[in-house]
């Protein structure tokens, strides 16, 4: 059992500090014990946004309250107001000793301390924090500091950035969840790395900044209410239109140059949908498979198609045992044979299928089942095959899950860290991983400006079944001038050349009179909830 103590601000309770509190006593292994600081050493500071004082249940921290003002016993502190001087806590087994936060003169820390701040390193008991960025549209960003027993110094440990409101009131609830989800998947690497201070990397400043005041508070609150209305409009109004591309070079072109490389749109878009996700067929230069997405149905489904010149011709759908929506068809070569997947969430599973060269898919194996798996892509790595995906259970723009197996048709093992990544800027697949120079590429889908709005190429350093580790080596955005610059959100190598798809917003009153009716009917185009933000 591990002994947490969670130090909070003292006086009236907040909701978010009863729900964070909550959230940490239901994990295993845990024993929380909470702490008071004198609530006039913490509000010095002046008021903090109204959103971040909605009062919570006067008695919901009673089963884990301690009686004195500072902890006495801990395996690890988590801190919400290291602004404040502290004294004589130790771990279990070890002497009390002093330690004060690292802007103040004192003994040096005697246990692991945890500090959550925001993306702009503002403590999140400070005034307005995550302000700046969710103002911005780009999400909730929040970093764990640790402090390690004897060190001054801080590093950081773990990272995430969850998709949330740029209207400051709503964005607070992405912000806090977004704190849950780093404080519990910290939690669980410690379980598995037996160290509270385990997997730190760098170090990183924890002076407080300025606080947040007049203008520099009022600017960015108005900017954001002005962006999620402007959002909330677009989604009402407008309709996302997606379009097939290609790039006549190879795939490891875009990482050579600074921006996205020309492109020829292919199949102008039409009032009934549009061709989106698209795969190539290994081996067929002009064939390639696509999402087709049905503008009155709001649903899409899979057809092969051919690019003939600068259009795409369907040659058949592809037929899916029980599928609702399907997409991103992701069709791939393992030792001369084909084989293909498709997101199909409502079925709750993975399937995969053999792919004949005529393009028909035949359903070979169940990889998983009972999970919403969102564009699922695999890839094989020192000897073991690993699947990669999005779960649409959990923040379905902002988590990438891993599985692993010995042999392609399993049995497939979830990682020990699921989700590895909980990243808006790029934890969604957005295409197949491929290799180049010896290394291993990912291509993940930047939201943070909405639901597909640029793409992200990560490096993979590490995998294991307990470790993920990947480097951000470059965004695409798409090109403003071009035909399509609202978003890019696939890309794929597709042999000497590369296939992406981007986005257009288009007004048309017969797609608005779609979207009210399946407002109406509780339904929702699957592709566009993202843009209600």
């Amino acid at each position: 059992m591990r002994v947490i103590a969670l130090r909070i601000p003292g006086g009236s309770l907040p909701l978010w500090v009863a729900e964070l509190a909550a959230r940490l006593a239901q994990l295993p292994g845990v024993d929380l014990r909470v702490w008071a600081v004198p609530a006039g050493a913490t509000w010095a500071h002046g008021p903090q946004a109204p959103a971040l004082l909605r009062p919570g249940p006067p008695l919901a921290l009673q089963p884990w309250l301690q009686a004195a003002h500072e902890p006495q016993v801990a395996d690890v502190l988590i801190d919400l107001c290291p602004q404040v001087p502290l004294r004589g806590m130790s771990p279990p087994g070890r002497p009390k000793g002093e330690f004060r936060s690292a802007q103040h003169e004192g003994t040096p820390l005697s246990m692991p301390r945890w500090v959550p701040v925001d993306g702009q390193g503002r403590q999140l008991a400070g005034r307005w924090p995550g302000l700046a960025h969710l103002a911005l549209g780009q999400g909730a960003q929040l970093t764990l500091l640790c402090q390690a027993p004897g060190q001054r110094g801080w590093r950081r440990l773990h990272e995430v950035c969850g998709s949330a409101s740029a209207h400051y009131r709503r964005g607070v609830d992405g912000l806090f969840e977004a704190l849950h989800q780093l404080l519990e998947q910290a939690l669980q690497r410690w379980a598995e790395a037996g160290s509270a201070e385990a997997a730190g990397e760098g170090t990183h400043p924890v002076e407080p900044l300025p606080a947040l005041a007049g203008p520099a508070v009022l600017v960015p609150l108005w900017q954001g209410r002005w962006r999620a209305a402007l959002r909330s409009t677009r989604e009402r109004w407008l309709t996302q239109h997606w379009r097939v591309g290609v790039i006549d070079a190879p795939i490891h072109t875009v990482l050579e140059r600074p921006a996205l490389p020309r492109v020829r749109w292919l199949a102008q878009h039409d009032a009934n949908g549009y061709w989106a996700d698209p795969f190539g067929l290994p081996g067929e230069p002009t064939q390639l498979f696509c999402e087709r997405y049905d503008a009155h149905a709001g649903l899409g489904h899979i057809e092969h198609v051919q690019a003939l010149g600068d259009e795409l011709v369907t040659l058949a759908r592809v037929p899916l045992q029980g599928a609702g929506h399907a997409s991103f068809p992701n069709v791939f070569e393992h030792e001369g044979r084909l084989y293909g997947m498709a997101e199909t969430g409502d079925r709750r599973e993975c399937m995969l299928h053999e792919v004949s060269r005529d393009g028909r898919w035949a359903p070979l194996a169940r990889l998983i089942s009972g999970v919403a798996v969102a564009d699922p892509a695999i890839f094989h790595w020192q000897g073991r095959f690993w699947l990669a995906f999005s779960n649409a259970d959990r923040e379905p723009w902002a988590n990438l899950c891993l599985y692993h197996a010995d042999h392609l048709l399993g049995p497939w093992q979830p990682h020990a860290h699921n989700p590895v990544l909980l990243d808006l800027r790029g934890a969604r697949m957005a295409g197949n991983f491929f290799w180049h120079g010896g290394q291993l590429y990912r291509p993940g889908q930047d939201a943070r400006g909405g639901y597909g709005s640029a793409l992200a190429l990560y490096r993979v350093e590490q995998c294991t079944p307990q470790t993920y580790r990947e480097t951000l080596v470059h965004r695409l955005a798409p090109q403003p001038g071009g035909p399509c610059p609202a978003g890019l959100h696939t890309l794929n190598a597709w042999g000497q050349r590369t296939l992406v798809d981007g986005k257009a917003w288009r007004f048309s009153w017969r797609e608005v009179w779609h979207k009210a009716r399946r407002r109406v009917l509780g339904a929702r185009p699957v592709t566009q909830g993202m843009e209600a933000q």
